[in-house]
């Protein structure tokens, strides 16, 4: 089962192989440093930090077909930004950054939202976090495979 759909690769270099080649070999440096960064992240309680990677990550995943897997990278981002806004109240610390990630939060489709804040109040958020973190470095292990064998 193919995890990457290269259509919208193929539709942005208009043909230019070259360009193609380029762009998955950046999208095959960043898997390693993402995956990386998102594990540090996760084992140092820093949120924003990881918010931020899996933002990036899920660009990079999108540009090589991988809806699914930027759907979860989405989820892990929100999770982690209102992991970060509970934390900040719970301790009195003032980020002028919390209404704007109250507002990604509430900005999100009422299912993600639903799911995400069952986590929180499950007090599930960080094993949902790790396994999201594992089924990103899955799937993109298998999308080098897909990648060998379409180049």
């Amino acid at each position: 089962m193919k995890v990457i759909d290269l259509t919208y690769l193929h539709s942005v270099s208009d043909g230019n192989k070259e360009l193609e080649q380029s762009l998955v070999d950046i999208f095959l440096q960043q898997i390693p440093e993402f995956y990386h960064t998102m594990t540090e992240a996760q084992h140092n309680g820093d949120m924003i930090k990881l918010a931020s990677v899996a933002h990036k990550a899920k660009s990079s995943v999108l540009a090589m077909g991988m809806a699914e897997l930027a759907h979860a990278l989405k989820e892990l981002e929100m999770i982690c930004k209102l992991v970060y806004i509970d934390n900040c109240k719970a301790n009195g610390v003032n980020d002028t950054n919390l209404q704007w990630y109250e507002d990604q939060i509430q900005s999100l489709p009422d299912d993600m939202k639903t799911t995400i804040f069952d986590y929180i109040e499950k007090k599930v958020a960080t094993k949902v976090m790790v396994d999201l973190i594992n089924f990103y470095n899955l799937q993109t292990e298998l999308a080098k495979v897909d990648i060998a064998e379409a180049f």
